[in-house]
């Protein structure tokens, strides 16, 4: 694991969208607060990542429960309220997700946006587990190499500290 923590140590920051369908119902999962969620951060975290917070962190990605199915530019307008924040308060490396739905809607509809001019810039999207077997020395061709949103710079960093 000390690959992406080399990384994260020089500077690299990450952020977290953490899967509604982990936190709620709380009273049934109990799996973490679902006010203040930490579990995703703290894994994020050991990996050497700094995870700061910023305004909309908690926000839903807007890419479950059919809302982008049903109203996809407004779904789009929502994802754009979240991104916006991440960008101008954090200016992340990545987002680190631990949900299919999140992963696929945050760097489909990121691509989307940028054709349609809502958005002029990119934050690659990965799962925790991308990343974890990214860092422990797997081909990042085979466990994440599809993504509309370019992930190259971020996996280079990666792989510029391997032994």
């Amino acid at each position: 694991m000390y690959l992406i923590a080399e990384v994260f140590e020089r500077g690299a920051k990450a952020v977290v969208q953490v899967p509604c369908h982990t936190i709620r119902p709380s009273n049934i999962l109990g799996f973490d607060d679902p006010e203040n969620p930490q579990v995703l951060k703290e894994l994020t975290r050991a990996l050497g990542a700094e995870v700061p917070t910023f305004t909309r962190d908690k926000q839903c990605c807007g890419g479950a429960g059919g809302y982008a199915r049903h109203n996809r530019r407004a779904a789009m307008e929502f994802l754009k309220l979240k991104l916006d924040s991440m960008k101008e308060e954090v200016d992340p490396d990545c987002i680190v997700v631990s949900c299919i739905t999140c992963l696929m809607w945050m760097d489909e509809a990121q691509e989307e946006m940028r054709k349609l001019g809502m958005i002029d810039y990119s934050i690659p999207v990965f799962d925790y587990n991308q990343l974890l077997a990214i860092c422990q020395g797997h081909d990042p061709k085979k466990v994440a190499r599809i993504a509309a949103t370019p992930r190259d710079e971020v996996i280079a960093k990666i792989l510029e500290n391997k032994l």
